[in-house]
C-alpha cells in the first residue's frame, strides 16, 4: 500500500473554496440582470391590467350614456325637439325630458323637466362625468312635419319676426326632421372613445 504524501502548500489550495472577486462581480451581474427583467415583465404586466380596466371602464361610460340618450331621443316629439347650445352649456329638449351636457365639467344628466335644471342637483340627474363632447344634428329625411299650408304660414311669420331675433333664437335648432345624429366622446385618464350614433323620432 502506497502512501501518497501531500505538502503544506497542496493543502492549501485544495482547500481554497472562496469565491474570487471576478466571480462575485459575474455573480452580481447576472442577478440584477434577472432581476431586472423580472421587475420589466412584473410593470408591463401591471400597466396592461391598468389599461384593460381604463378600458373596460370607458366603454361602460360608453354604453350607459348612449342607452339613455336612445331611449329618450327615440321616443320624443319631433315638434317639441330643440338643441340649444350655450358653448359649454348644451340642451336637448325631446318634449318629454332634456339631455344636459356641462363641457366644462364633463358632466351630462338627464333632466324631466326645465325646472330641475335650475332648482336640483345635477348629482342627483347625473349620468357620466367622463363625456369631453356633446354634438346634435338634425338630418334631412322624407318625414316631413308641416303641410305646405303650414310651412307657407311659417314663412311669413318669419318674415313678421326677422326684425326680432332674440339670442335664444340664434343658439336655438329646432328639429327639421325626425333624424338626429349625436356625437359624443368619453375620456377616463389617457383611455378615449368616440360615439356617432343617427337615432330615429319616433312622434310627430
Amino acid at each position: 500500500m502506497k502512501v501518497v504524501k501531500t505538502t503544506h502548500n497542496q493543502r492549501i489550495t485544495k482547500d481554497n473554496r472562496a469565491f474570487t472577486l471576478i466571480e462575485m462581480i459575474i455573480g452580481l451581474a447576472i442577478a440584477s440582470m434577472v432581476t431586472l427583467a423580472v421587475y420589466s415583465f412584473m410593470s408591463v404586466g401591471t400597466r396592461s391590467y391598468e389599461a384593460a380596466n381604463l378600458k373596460t371602464k370607458v366603454q361602460k361610460e360608453m354604453q350607459l350614456a348612449n342607452n339613455y340618450i336612445e331611449d329618450v331621443v327615440i321616443t320624443g316629439s319631433v315638434e317639441k325637439t330643440k338643441y340649444i347650445d350655450h358653448g359649454d352649456i348644451r340642451m336637448l329638449y325631446t318634449g318629454d325630458k332634456i339631455l344636459y351636457y356641462d363641457k366644462s365639467t364633463n358632466q351630462f344628466a338627464v333632466y324631466n323637466e326645465e325646472s330641475d335644471i335650475d332648482n336640483d342637483d345635477i348629482e342627483d340627474h347625473l349620468i357620466t362625468n367622463c363625456m369631453t363632447e356633446f354634438k346634435v344634428e338634425f338630418l334631412d329625411s322624407e318625414f316631413e312635419t308641416t303641410t305646405s299650408e303650414e310651412e307657407s304660414e311659417s314663412e311669413e311669420e318669419s318674415e313678421e319676426e326677422s326684425t326680432t331675433h332674440t339670442e335664444e333664437d340664434e343658439n336655438t335648432i329646432h328639429a327639421s326632421s325626425n333624424m338626429v345624429k349625436i356625437t359624443t366622446a368619453y375620456v377616463v385618464k389617457n383611455q378615449k372613445l368616440n360615439s356617432e350614433k343617427i337615432y330615429m323620432i319616433r312622434n310627430k
